[in-house]
């Protein structure tokens, strides 16, 4: 799947089809890593307890 890279103020980002997103169980909060030339995104550990606390 291809997504586009879009301008987001100063920074940039990628829309995630909501598909994706549920299958994913993407929350508020998520885990980047970069590997090589490839970036994975991941559902954060303890993501609970971070918006607990804000």
């Amino acid at each position: 799947m291809k997504a586009n890279v879009v301008r987001i103020g100063n920074s940039r980002g990628i829309c995630l089809p909501k598909s994706i997103i549920d299958r994913c169980e993407l929350k508020n909060v998520a885990e980047l890593e970069v590997e090589g030339d490839a970036l994975s995104i991941c559902p954060a550990q303890g993501s609970l307890e971070l918006r607990a606390s804000a």
